[in-house]
């Protein structure tokens, strides 16, 4: 049985993704943010493998964001990817 289509729900700005791999098999654990700040709290609780998110957020920006992620210690290493529908 396939798995049902995964998609991105941009209502949430920032989404932190764990991958766990299991020999062929890998498992995505997704867990999602409305605010730039609200992101760096769940990061804080559980370190990422992979950090989506969006250019255009409130409370933080996504540059912002991005520069948190890259200057502390307890980031380092983890890819940031920005998604934006922003045109300029």
């Amino acid at each position: 049985m396939a798995a049902a289509p995964f998609t991105l729900n941009w209502s949430h700005y920032v989404f932190l993704m764990a991958i766990e791999d299991q020999g062929e098999r890998r498992f995505y654990e997704l867990e999602a943010a409305h605010d730039g700040e609200s992101g760096v709290a769940r990061a804080k609780l559980e370190r990422p493998d992979l950090v989506l998110l969006d250019v255009m957020m409130p409370r933080l920006s996504g540059f912002s964001l991005a520069w948190v992620f890259k200057h502390d210690p307890f980031f380092a290493g983890v890819p940031v990817v920005f998604c934006t529908a922003h045109a300029q």
